[in-house]
């Protein structure tokens, strides 16, 4: 008999629980029984993400992934019937003091009665919609924006309405919120989206600064190694090149002037000099006098002779000598009076011009050598000059493109610190 009583407990408490159960999950199912709801909705969202104007929101929401999913979802209609109809009403609530007194102060639009409702039913509705537009118009006025202003977001206060056909399932609640929350995943997908997109302009902006900031330090190197200790100031260069080359020109004028003063002056020592000995070889006294120094030059050797043997004296050796010395005096003297009468005191004139000349002509060759080398010189600098100017200007243009490159990747990097999430808040849900 106790077996049985706790047998038949046992399948009592399992009935209670199995009722208890059905009614949770009827209550559960249970729906709103409303085809009408509203709320004011504040939503906060980057401008990049979502503008807040009504034309985009109001086609956001009445898009197949958000109200059209919420009537498929929820009504078990086609998204095609949230498209096409008046289903969900949206209304822009301004925070601006003007636009506040505005709303505050200006006659409501008349409610439209629906086909079918009752007059109790349709007191209820347009009592509940005057009482949602009071709320958005009092949280509008305590909600004016206190963000920074370094915050790049936006906010809009917007009085949202939902209200459903006679024939659609009654679940304008469960429709409404539904609404709101693929309002709010889409809001946050896009988010996702654009902040994925921004860190790979951040990857590529820093792929590019590290590209940019190479190309700088190789140009700078090059520079370096073209200028070395000198600093090319390619109009100087030019300006010294100018004057070498007048150097050069007037030096080699100057060769060929030289070359002319010399080569007359050589002829006329020449002229000099042949016109002597042709008057030398001429000349009478000078042919006797070249006998005479003959005649003594045998007479000193015979009397060395005697004097070895030890026939004479030396004063004999000694008269001997001295008249061979007189005899080639007298030729000398002789010829210098031939060489001054056909022009001989020239000659030391003329010599001592033409080792000048030569002088001068020697210092002109090793100027001219010098100033020849100077000018390759230049102009290999001229050469470097013109390449460290193109690189010149292409180390600016690398300099500037990093300088953008590094405000640009700044910005975006900035811009990533500074993105928020996308926030939606519901006031006043009826």
């Amino acid at each position: 008999m106790k077996t049985n009583k706790h047998i038949v407990i046992v399948l009592v408490l399992g009935l209670l629980v199995a009722a208890s159960g059905q009614a949770s999950e009827k209550a559960a199912k249970r729906l709103s029984e409303t085809l009408s709801a509203s709320c004011l909705v504040r939503i906060s969202s980057d401008p990049a993400i979502l503008p807040l104007d009504l034309a985009p929101l109001d086609a956001l929401l009445h898009s197949s992934g958000v109200g059209g999913k919420a009537a498929r979802e929820v009504l078990g209609i086609s998204p095609d019937e949230v498209q096409d109809s008046d289903m969900i009403l949206i209304e822009a609530i301004s925070s601006s003091d003007s636009m506040i007194s505005s709303a505050a102060t200006a006659k409501p639009e008349p409610t439209p009665r629906r086909p079918g409702e009752s007059t109790a039913q349709y007191e209820a509705r347009r009592r509940a919609e005057a009482a949602a537009r009071a709320r958005a118009i009092a949280v509008a006025r305590s909600s004016k924006s206190t963000k920074p202003s370094f915050v790049a977001e936006e906010s809009i206060l917007v009085y949202l309405q939902v209200n459903l056909e006679d024939e659609m399932k009654p679940a304008a609640e469960e429709f409404m919120s539904a609404l709101i929350d693929n309002l709010r995943s889409s809001l946050l997908h896009t988010f996702d989206d654009h902040r994925r997109r921004l860190d790979d302009y951040l990857k590529t902006a820093e792929q590019e600064t590290a590209r940019t900031e190479q190309d700088l330090r190789d140009k700078q190197e090059v520079l370096r190694r073209i200028s070395g200790t000198q600093f090319f100031d390619r109009d100087q260069i030019i300006h010294n090149m100018m004057e070498l080359r007048n150097k050069i020109e007037r030096i080699e004028m100057e060769q060929l002037s030289e070359k002319v003063i010399i080569d007359a002056t050589a002829e006329r020592i020449a002229e000099i000099e042949a016109k002597t000995k042709a008057q030398l070889e001429g000349d009478d006294i000078t042919k006797e006098l070249l006998k005479m120094l003959d005649l003594q030059m045998r007479h000193l050797s015979n009397t060395k002779t005697l004097v070895d043997a030890g026939q004479a004296g030396q004063s004999h050796l000694a008269d001997a000598e001295e008249k061979l010395a007189r005899a080639r005096i007298e030729l000398a003297q002789r010829r210098e009076q031939l060489s001054k009468s056909a022009g001989g005191n020239l000659i030391e004139t003329l010599n001592a011009q033409l080792a000048d000349s030569s002088i001068k002509a020697a210092q002109d060759k090793a100027y001219l050598a010098s100033y020849k080398e100077q000018l390759a010189e230049a102009e290999v600098m001229l050469k470097g000059a013109d390449e460290y100017e193109l690189l010149s200007l292409e180390t600016d243009i690398a300099r500037e493109n990093l300088r953008e490159v590094l405000v640009w990747r700044d910005q975006i990097s900035r811009r990533l610190r500074m993105l928020q999430p996308p926030a939606l808040s519901v006031l006043g849900g009826e």
